[in-house]
């Protein structure tokens, strides 16, 4: 007899706690959009990339941070900061065209022009590897004077900045500017004297000769006859530095096109981390 009151019972309170299912109501408003996440390689919006902090002695530095990075196409720009590695990424960039410039103060301003991102590809874009150099202050020109001149060649001699008595500048990181023009120098030259540098007294103060051939200078755009007066001008810069794992040996790398770039606007060649310009030198070609 108990049996027979307890599932009635029990089969009306299940009946009781079940509801029917009505027709689904509207979609609620959206929320607002959550914050910018930082990126990836593997992020198909990201371009990002890595440099290297060199000082002005030409050895590679540990801390690669807070240079800023701006990237720029049309009248957008936008910028991020590298971190300790040197490392920095750009999220959410849509398919373009963009320009780079890598700014810290006391360094040379690197850029990279015309980087082609595709928003849609299977993995972030990578920009090229750049070397940001220090200026050089205590290794900047001191004197520069011509020494011989015939006609075929002219001989000149570049001292630095005594200012650092125990460095001696790697004879490949001075170049000269040769120009028709008293205004010579790195945005007025017909040609460059480079990686030429013969060092004369290795005393840590100077002291590096160079000879110029004559027959370097004539080009169809700016023809030379003798007779013409030409303008030199020296600067010393970094593009080859210490073996990063060995700073204190006698080692040096070039790093090509990561420390300087080709201005399109002109066609020239640009090199950031120049020192201040040495006396400008006129001789007869």
């Amino acid at each position: 007899m108990k049996n027979n009151i307890f599932y009635p019972v029990l089969l009306l309170t299940f009946l009781s706690c079940t509801k029917d299912q009505g027709v689904p109501g509207p979609a609620g408003l959206q929320g607002p959009a959550g914050a910018t996440g930082k990126g990836s390689a593997t992020d198909t919006a990201s371009i990002f990339g890595k440099l290297d902090l060199v000082d002005e002695f030409s050895v590679f530095q540990n801390d690669g941070s807070h240079v800023v990075i701006t990237l720029s196409s049309g009248s957008q720009q936008q910028t991020q900061t590298t971190d300790a590695t040197g490392h920095y990424i750009f999220p959410g960039i849509t398919t373009g065209t963009y320009d780079l410039s890598f700014a810290k103060p006391g360094y040379g301003t690197m850029k990279i022009f015309g980087l082609s991102h595709f928003g849609g590809g299977t993995l972030g874009t990578q920009a090229g590897y750049v070397l940001l150099e220090q200026i050089p202050v205590k290794t900047a020109p001191d004197t520069f004077i011509l020494v011989s001149n015939s006609p075929t060649t002219a001989g000149f001699d570049l001292r630095l900045d005594t200012s650092s008595l125990t460095y001696q500048q790697f004879s490949e990181n001075m170049i000269v500017f040769i120009s028709k023009n008293k205004t010579v120098g790195p945005t007025d030259y017909m040609t460059t004297m480079a990686n030429q540098f013969i060092i004369a007294n290795p005393d840590g103060i100077g002291g590096y000769t160079i000879n110029f051939n004559k027959s370097n200078v004539p080009t169809p755009t700016t023809p030379v006859t003798p007779g013409d007066t030409l303008y030199a001008v020296a600067y010393t810069y970094n593009p080859w530095v210490h073996d990063r794992n060995n700073p204190q040996s006698n080692g040096f790398g070039g790093y090509g096109s990561s420390s300087y770039y080709i201005d399109p606007a002109t066609g020239k060649y640009v090199y950031p981390n120049l020192s201040k310009p040495s006396n400008i030198v006129k001789f007869v070609y």
